[in-house]
């Protein structure tokens, strides 16, 4: 561990949360089609998985598509340790946006698709042993449908909380002046290819 310690911001967390979803969503979705009664392969996997500030629905163009939203922290003050760590809880919203022939298969596919993804969220909770939770606060749908090419599309959403426990360490940090030459506590990364230019003198 570098003397600058952990340095977490909020596009690393919704980083997590994007990968947590993609590794697990086929084993989920195909233990849903199990439990429901459904043949393999009848949720399509999503086409698309993005990372935006804000769910605008005219902007999302390959469905089924993920959406992870991350405005910043849940409105908690972050909390110090005794050893200087400091645990902080993000706010992250998940959109999901589906598109079937109808309004009754739009309507069920869209809470389909949010409740795989939530499982997941609440029972890999540690986002590959980067957080320390995960909590479930709310999850909605727009059934104002829209026909776009004779389709219906809907969206819903789930919110949720991501503790996680060690963003940053107050004591830690390199001491005296900055030298970026040496980086204290850091190792630079090895170059695999070095240019050299020689030139003659005399």
């Amino acid at each position: 561990m570098s003397i600058f310690g952990p340095i977490v911001d909020g596009d690393l967390v919704e980083t997590w949360v994007t990968n947590t979803l993609k590794l697990w969503w086929r084993t989920y979705a195909r233990e849903f089609e199990i439990q429901r009664g459904l043949t393999q392969d009848a949720l399509p996997d999503p086409r698309s998985w993005i990372v935006v500030e804000e769910v605008e629905r005219e902007g999302v163009d390959q469905l089924p598509a993920v959406v992870i939203v991350s405005p910043g922290l849940n409105g908690d003050e972050p909390l110090q340790h005794n050893d200087g760590n400091m645990m902080a809880t993000w706010s992250v919203g998940l959109g999901v946006f589906v598109s079937a022939a109808t309004r009754p298969a739009t309507k069920k596919l869209v809470r389909q698709y949010v409740g795989i993804l939530r499982t997941i969220l609440l029972q890999k909770q540690s986002l590959g042993n980067k957080a320390n939770a995960v909590i479930w606060r709310d999850e909605s749908y727009d059934d104002n449908f829209n026909f776009t090419d004779e389709l219906t599309i809907s969206a819903g959403q789930a919110i949720f909380d991501v503790a996680v426990d060690a963003v940053a360490n107050r004591f830690s940090g390199p001491v005296g002046l900055p030298n970026e030459d040496t980086q204290p506590g850091s190792e630079w990364h090895t170059a695999e290819t070095v240019e050299v230019d020689v030139e003659k003198e005399g």
